[in-house]
């Protein structure tokens, strides 16, 4: 029922980009990366409006299917460039502590990135999607191992800090006690 919508015996609007609040800590965006909706625009001022709202929310996330920082297709490839462009900087901005990728069938942890660089307040992509399907290889992942392959992609250093060609899924503990508002105590894949 926390994803259902309208015609699922739910009166919210059907629609490819909403937010579900998991208690009053958690908030999680559920975003299009292009696939209905454009990347650019509506969404992403809905997105910066609804990362604003959560300024109170002490674990905020998004979830969506092309990953900004893939493992496995190219960190330019063309259907990564725009979603990175609308994105990142209102994820910055707004604080998002956790993004939830796919598409690439790949186990992925990023290091915490603000400004496509590790920053530690910066935000932890996981990914990239690979439960029921066979995975890929990591091209990506595999290039970002040598420096002089980052350097050429205008980055300080591998965004990376764990891959492997594994299905998984995320196992996510959030701690919601008093003293803590609520915070992430263990990922695990």
């Amino acid at each position: 029922g926390l994803f259902a919508q309208s015609g699922h015996g739910f009166s919210m609007t059907r629609s490819a980009v909403f937010r579900r609040d998991i208690g009053p800590d958690v908030s999680l965006l559920v975003l299009d990366s292009g696939h209905v909706t454009d990347v650019a625009g509506g969404q992403a001022d809905w997105i910066a409006d609804e990362l604003a709202d959560m300024s109170d929310v002490s674990l905020r996330m998004a979830a969506y299917q092309v990953p900004m920082y893939p493992s496995e297709r190219s960190f330019n490839e063309a259907r990564v460039l725009p979603v990175r462009a609308a994105w990142r900087p209102l994820f910055d901005a707004g604080a998002l502590d956790l993004a939830l990728e796919h598409h690439d069938h790949m186990l992925k942890r990023t290091k915490p990135l603000r400004d496509d660089a590790p920053n530690p307040d910066g935000t932890i992509y996981l990914g990239d999607g690979c439960f029921g399907q066979t995975p890929r290889t990591g091209t990506q992942a595999i290039a970002l191992e040598d420096p002089a392959n980052v350097a050429a992609l205008g980055l300080t250093e591998n965004y990376l800090a764990n891959w492997a060609p594994a299905r998984h899924f995320w196992l996510i503990e959030v701690d919601r006690s008093a003293t803590s508002g609520a915070r992430v105590l263990r990922m695990s894949a």
